[in-house]
């Protein structure tokens, strides 16, 4: 078994200190503090590998390849500002891995699944009622999920297959969106986690959310994934057309933008409230610290909403937002 990174060590690389070691702040213990490796952390057993995936399970595994060996490159020429086609192409590839196949993306997917399926069964014994059917074995199955003394489990293989089928049609979403890279020249150095994605919700209805992920302590990249027809739902999902869309040039521009202090403290607030546990500086920081221990309890969420459309449909989504855990 190989003990695979879902945030690649060569990406952690570049929040290490002087020696190469990260200072790293556990949520989940009230801000705990321990100094770790980059190859220590943020990795999980046989990760890039994945048997739901009928006659490719190491998919996974080969998408990252695509862009964590070329990382450091990368990164090298965003210091000296180039971002041309060749560069927002593995921006994207790693950003798309980000925002999918880490563990609390995977965790979102699984609730939203749970919260489906759910809803199915409530709905169909509605309609059942309605039409006078009786169906005792859904209508006791249905209490006790009410009562939680059961509880529909999605399958983890499964969840994780159907975000690395996802990864190129978000990938290609990524690329074609507007790049806008923070040039953080204060003093506070931009922080990163093991939920490397950071989200913010736009006060505007129906306005796509600001992503940013910190790429060293100098420099993030910030976006909105807007540049989809929204019509269309989702993001590309043929691939022809996913391959199509990888092959044009960006439609996406690149803009530049310095951060104040204050705007350092508010993104690295919701890197910190985004992580699923671990967040890592490149130095020891008690502000750090105690901001951790301020927002433990908060982690991206997924609330089920449903609506009645007709006699014979259900309208059931979901709203992604970042709040204290549910749990």
């Amino acid at each position: 078994m190989a003990n695979d990174h879902y945030v690649a060590r060569t990406f952690l690389q570049h929040f290490g200190d002087a020696e190469g070691r990260l200072h790293s702040y556990s949520k989940k213990k009230g801000g705990e503090y321990f100094s770790p490796w980059p190859n220590d952390v943020c990795r999980e057993w046989d990760g890039d590998l994945n048997p739901a995936i009928e006659g490719m399970p190491e998919m996974l595994g080969e998408y990252r390849r695509l862009f964590e060996p070329k990382w450091n490159p990368v990164v090298e020429e965003l210091n000296k500002r180039n971002a041309d086609r060749s560069i927002r192409l593995l921006v994207a590839l790693c950003f798309a891995n980000m925002v999918t196949c880490v563990p609390a993306w995977r965790r979102v997917a699984a609730e939203q699944w749970q919260n489906m399926k759910s809803a199915e069964l409530r709905f169909k014994n509605i309609i059942n009622q309605e039409r006078g059917i009786k169906d005792e074995g859904l209508e006791k199955g249905i209490a006790a999920l009410e009562e939680g003394k059961i509880k529909l489990v999605a399958d983890p293989d499964s969840i994780k297959a159907k975000m690395t089928g996802n990864l190129m049609g978000f990938a290609s979403l990524v690329y074609h969106s507007n790049f806008v890279f923070f040039e953080n020249k204060t003093d506070i150095p931009f922080v990163t986690a093991d939920n490397p994605v950071a989200l913010q919700l736009s006060d505007v209805l129906g306005e796509p959310m600001t992503r940013f992920m910190p790429i060293t302590p100098k420099l993030g990249l910030v976006l909105k994934l807007d540049a989809w027809d929204r019509r269309k739902g989702g993001f590309p999902k043929e691939p022809k057309e996913i391959e199509r869309l990888l092959e044009e040039e960006p439609r996406g521009k690149v803009f530049g933008n310095n951060p104040s202090p204050a705007d350092v403290r508010g993104l690295n607030r919701l890197v910190v409230q985004c992580a699923e546990d671990q967040v890592f500086t490149c130095r020891k920081d008690e502000g750090i610290k105690a901001l951790v221990a301020k927002y433990g309890k908060y982690r991206i969420e997924s609330t089920p909403r449903e609506y009645r459309e007709s006699a014979t449909s259900l309208i059931h989504g979901f709203v992604i937002d970042v709040r204290p855990r549910s749990d």
